[in-house]
């Protein structure tokens, strides 16, 4: 996926790895700085290192049993905690948008991407006729709910990443950091808006500067 040589078209790949690289350079500068630039404080830090093991914690009661975890429930390396951190705020922003905003395109049309099929699923890979294409859709109102849930989901709420709603960050070290990331996530859209110029079809579900509707 990453080889633009065996997929050179992947426009959430291109796109995301902008973004992803805006995200980790802005965590990284707020968690180094943190800690002196001493990994010694991170490893004593009792607070971070319980939440790392309440990731991998398997008792469901007691943690979120997450697989892949850098430190595998103990951070002893910043990249193990800046790895962590970025990608989830990535997946809460960028990796959600990729999901969500591209919605109504999919289901607007409801053959393309039906949200239930009626009766049992083909068995074979005769040719069907639209007439039993038909029969496999769901009602009318069925197909029109599905449609306006889509549109409702995908409307944006929110203004782009780059242009935050509230200001939650105000300690020096957030705040320095967040200019140079709001910097990097202005860049990051110019490129986008740049590639969109060039791709058949335009990809802008990951725009970090665009604006709710």
């Amino acid at each position: 996926m990453l080889d633009p040589k065996i997929l050179p078209e992947y426009p959430y790949r291109d796109d995301g790895l902008l973004i992803h690289n805006a995200i980790e350079n802005h965590v990284r500068r707020i968690v180094e700085q943190n800690y002196f630039n001493d990994v010694m404080y991170l490893t004593e830090d009792f607070e971070i290192q319980a939440w790392a093991n309440d990731l991998v914690e398997t008792d469901p009661l007691l943690g979120c049993n997450i697989k892949g975890v850098p430190g595998d429930g103990k951070f002893e390396s910043f990249d193990d905690l800046v790895r962590t951190l970025t990608s989830i705020i990535f997946m809460c922003t960028a990796g959600h948008a990729a999901v969500n905003l591209p919605q109504y395109d999919e289901y607007g049309y409801s053959p393309n991407y039906p949200t239930l099929l009626v009766g049992e699923p083909p068995h074979d890979t005769r040719w069907r006729d639209k007439p039993d294409v038909l029969r496999y859709l769901p009602t009318k109102d069925l197909c029109l709910q599905s449609v306006i849930c889509a549109k409702l989901m995908t409307d944006r709420k929110t203004n782009g990443l780059a242009d935050f709603n509230t200001k939650f960050q105000h300690d020096p070290i957030a705040l320095n950091s967040s200019e140079l990331f709001v910097k990097d996530l202005k860049e990051a859209a110019l490129t986008v808006i740049h590639r969109n110029l060039l791709r058949k079809y335009p990809y802008d579900y990951l725009n970090p500067c665009s604006s709710k509707n």
